[in-house]
């Protein structure tokens, strides 16, 4: 189960409607969630639309160099936004 096995890390998931917020305190976190969430979404046969999907990092070290997020469906990677 996803809460059992991925969250022992400090992160959230936000619903509304149906939008999906993934909070985590670091890229590798992030990457992790990301990974759980797939793995959820296709035990109830749907997916994630890769192209309405973004990252965005803020805090400290926000302009930090970072790593893309790869996506399971075969390495897509997401987009990061500024704002």
């Amino acid at each position: 189960m996803l809460v059992d096995t991925y969250l022992p890390l400090a992160a959230a998931f936000c619903f509304y409607g149906d939008d999906i917020l993934l909070i985590a305190p670091s890229v590798s976190a992030l990457q992790i969630l990301l990974n759980a969430y797939e793995e959820e979404l296709l035990a109830i046969d749907t997916y994630a639309n890769k192209k309405k999907s973004m990252c965005i990092r803020f805090g400290r070290r926000y302009t930090d160099q970072y790593v893309e997020l790869v996506t399971a469906d075969g390495g897509h990677d997401l987009s990061w936004v500024d704002t």
